[in-house]
């Protein structure tokens, strides 16, 4: 079984302690001084967004030797930048730069110059040999001839998405001759011509650009350096490409060896072409294309055709970060699938591509609604299995973290996966706490499809949380008035299913909190069920099931009193015919299991009611009192409409069916119970009495509760 690298748990570790309140355990006189060690904390600790950037900035400014810095991600402001001049830097990404924009009738502009100023120290200046300064604002014009002193050792420039002058873009050619790599992808500028005065270019990223005129494109001809060419289209455009044609009959790149045409419309006789003319190409991206699933001979073709070259395409666009890419490779993976089921090796190999990817943009919504649909699929087939236990540990960590942002179907699906609940279960508590820091977040109204996964894991882990921390979540008010009114929202919205799911929720909680009981009494949860139960549209038959339960257990709440004081307000005669009244709506083959579960929740309840009544009428003394109303209802109710449930109940023999063959102690607890409110009743409970002593168990609650029931049923 492979294990994770030490390297990869130090760092981690490290990156943890910086962003954590944990920092001072690190010995403050040493300093990291291994700059790829320290870039690679620095990364990960910019991921967990613990704390703000200028935090991050300021600890590693003291303790480690940083040289490249990814703001990407970030909002850059003054305070950010001051701080980037206390570091030694070869490579900077500048981030959203909102701080620094100024509006005009015509767009909006900020001064680069100026920007590079704050941020780069003379030692940075000397030394800088990549930058990133992407975005959407437009650039002053002159910035290229007041920038060129600072950075004169610059071989690496991006400058997507900007929107230059003609004379800047020549300025940039002529002034950073010794650029080794240029992306001007998406970059708004009137001719690429002055580009012939780049002699060393290697690397030329020209996605999402279109020249009208052929006479543009013939000057890519005189880079005779030129390894790479990106051409790429994003978003399955599909545009024509006048490079493409010229290259293969008026251009010729004697050293290009990788192109990528992803998104555009080459063809076989195109890329044939090309690669006549082009002996040292060796591979070509055609990822969304029309050779996105085509083999060619004597090439490698960067696609969906076979598991080796998908594996390829992902991690050629992972190390350029190229998301977009990404993206379209996995949505023709979750399309064709073409894994065979005996290569476990590929399918691991893929699933720590995929983990990559989650941990590269662990904030995205399009990325992990993509990687977890790629996942879901894997673990409907069984081959998540495979992974070594660390590595589906990370995986389950990066499912958890999507919990506090946004959540989908297919990590419902991972989640619901075996071998993965199991590990969940064991982790109940802290599954549980971010679901419930995700529902209480939310925005009114809520909306099913955001928060339904949700209730769908908390539901399904809710009865393997500690009762410690099920108490803590029983005893706060605003959670079970939260959980409480989102309930009566759904109901509202005749939402079965998010119905089904909050109640399966509120009875985890109320089973073994009273506090959360006695909550939910405080709120009036009688009244209200009472009133869905009640009307026409009313919610179906899971739903129904689950109100009663619910009721069942909020009938011996402490403080079910407070219930008592409120009776007045409604028949109580009735809610226990409403209560009672079997469902002939539902299917024949449900029937009879559905009315005895009905029945044995509201037999539970009535005769818990009735029991509690018994004992307020003799604690309040006061003729006119709610407790003596509540007993006058009570002699109202026809005796036999109780029976009458129970014998429903009694006649399916579900009663010693669960003494029996008991799924689980709860199901024992209120059976036994629900023996003693019969006896309570005056009704002959004999029948069980074998079951009852035949029953064994070790766990004191199921012990206690047995010889209770024992001693009442030989009375």
């Amino acid at each position: 079984m492979s294990a994770p690298l030490l390297t990869d748990i130090a760092i981690q570790a490290l990156a943890e302690y910086v962003c954590n309140d944990d920092y001072n355990k690190i010995n403050q006189t040493n300093k990291i001084i291994h700059p790829d060690l320290s870039n690679e904390i620095f990364s990960r600790a910019l991921l967990s967004r613990k704390q703000s950037i200028e935090m991050i900035l300021r600890r590693f400014s003291k303790n480690f030797f940083l040289t490249k810095v990814d703001l990407s991600d970030c909002q850059c402001d003054e305070s950010v930048l001051s701080m980037l001049r206390n570091l030694s830097l070869v490579s900077l990404t500048i981030g959203q730069l909102e701080y620094f924009r100024n509006r005009y009738h015509y767009g909006i502009y900020i001064d680069m110059a100026r920007i590079l100023q704050m941020a780069l120290n003379p030692k940075s200046s000397s030394k800088l040999r990549c930058l990133d300064i992407s975005g959407e604002e437009k650039l002053y014009r002159g910035w290229v001839w007041k920038t060129f002193p600072m950075i004169p050792s610059l071989e690496s420039l991006t400058i997507a998405g900007r929107s230059i002058t003609g004379e800047d873009f020549n300025n940039l050619c002529r002034f950073f001759s010794n650029l080794r790599l240029l992306d001007v992808s998406n970059t708004v500028f009137p001719s690429i011509r002055p580009i012939t005065q780049l002699k060393n270019l290697k690397i030329l990223i020209l996605r999402d650009i279109e020249f009208k005129s052929h006479h543009q494109w013939k000057s890519i001809a005189q880079l005779t350096m030129l390894q790479v060419l990106d051409v790429s289209k994003t978003g399955y455009s599909k545009k024509g490409l006048m490079m493409l044609k010229y290259l293969h009959s008026q251009i010729v790149l004697p050293q290009l060896v990788h192109m990528d045409c992803t998104g555009t419309d080459i063809d076989l006789g195109t890329l044939q072409q090309i690669m006549k003319t082009h002996k040292n190409l060796k591979s070509v991206a055609t990822v969304g294309t029309l050779l996105s699933r085509s083999i060619v001979d004597n090439i490698d073709l960067l696609n969906v055709a076979t598991p080796k070259s998908t594996e390829e395409a992902l991690r050629h666009y992972i190390k350029l970060k190229r998301k977009e890419s990404i993206l379209m490779i996995l949505e023709d993976v979750n399309e064709i699938w073409e894994y065979e089921n005996d290569d476990m090796r590929r399918t691991s190999a893929f699933i720590r591509l995929i983990l990559d990817i989650k941990r590269m943009f662990p904030w995205d919504c399009q990325v992990d609604h993509a990687t977890n649909f790629s996942l879901s699929v894997l673990a409907t087939e069984g081959r998540l299995e495979m992974l070594p236990q660390h590595e589906i540990f990370e995986m389950i960590d990066q499912l958890l973290v999507s919990l506090d942002y946004h959540f989908n179907e297919s990590a419902w699906i991972l989640l619901e996966q075996p071998h993965i609940l199991e590990i969940c279960r064991a982790r109940a508590d802290e599954v549980c706490t971010m679901a419930l820091e995700c529902i209480m977040n939310v925005a009114i109204p809520p909306f099913e499809y955001t928060l339904l996964p949700i209730f769908v894991i908390f539901g399904t882990l809710v009865r393997q949380m500690s009762l410690e921390k099920l108490d803590k979540i029983g005893r706060n008010w605003d959670i079970m008035n939260e959980l409480w009114q989102l309930l009566l929202c759904w109901i509202d919205l005749r939402s079965n299913l998010m119905v089904e799911w909050c109640l399966q929720v509120l009875i985890g909680i109320t089973e073994r909190s009273e506090s959360a009981r006695n909550i939910l009494v405080e709120l009036g949860a009688f009244e209200e069920l009472f009133v869905a139960l009640q009307r026409q549209d009313r919610v179906s038959k899971m739903p129904y099931l689950l109100i009663t339960q619910l009721l069942r257990y909020l009938s011996v709440a402490s403080e079910v009193c407070i219930f008592v004081r409120r009776v007045e307000r409604w028949d109580l005669t009735e809610f226990a015919a409403l209560l009672v009244c079997n469902n002939e709506e539902f299917d024949e083959e449900t029937q009879l299991y559905y009315n005895a579960e009905v029945s044995y929740n509201v037999a539970a309840t009535l005769s818990t009611l009735l029991v509690q009544v018994k004992y307020t009428h003799k604690v309040f003394k006061q003729h006119d009192n709610p407790a003596n109303r509540l007993c006058r209802y009570v002699r109202t109710i026809p005796i036999n409409r109780v029976n009458q449930s129970l014998d429903i109940y009694l006649a399916s023999k579900h009663l010693e069916f669960f003494l029996r063959h008991p799924r689980n102690s709860g199901q024992v607890i209120w059976s036994l119970r629900t023996i003693r409110r019969m006896k309570q009743l005056d009704m002959d409970v004999s029948k069980y009495l074998q079951d009852v002593r035949g029953y064994r168990s070790s766990d004191p609650d199921l012990v206690r509760e047995r010889t209770r029931t024992l001693e009442m049923i030989e009375e």
